[in-house]
């Protein structure tokens, strides 16, 4: 009975959290762009529309946030990427390569 309480207390937390972990991998060995991981994770914040880097390549500046996608550019790597809200989807792409990114929603 103390667990069933306790998970209705802490369901309505979990249900309407504004930021969500992200963890995004390319289903090929390798991606094209050898300067990037085969694997990276970011945490996105729908409130402040913000997004945060765990781990991958760093120095993202973000362009765009909005209810379908989110765009970012790294000048220092010097590529552009985009985030698919509806299907999960991380595509970044430079002058070269386009890697698609598949990514999963992690709490």
């Amino acid at each position: 009975m103390k667990f069933f309480l306790i998970f209705l207390i802490y369901l309505p937390f979990q249900l309407f959290s504004k930021d969500i972990k992200i963890i995004c991998e390319t289903p090929k060995e390798k991606p094209f762009n050898q300067n990037l991981n085969k694997r990276f994770s970011k945490v996105i914040d729908f409130e402040n529309k913000t997004v945060e880097n765990l781990s991958g390549q760093p120095f993202d500046n973000l362009i765009i946030f909005n209810n379908y996608e989110i765009v970012m550019h790294n000048k220092v790597y010097d590529y552009s990427s985009s985030f698919n809200i509806g299907s999960y989807e991380w595509l970044i792409y430079d002058q070269n390569f386009i890697d698609v990114f598949k990514c999963t929603k992690r709490r």
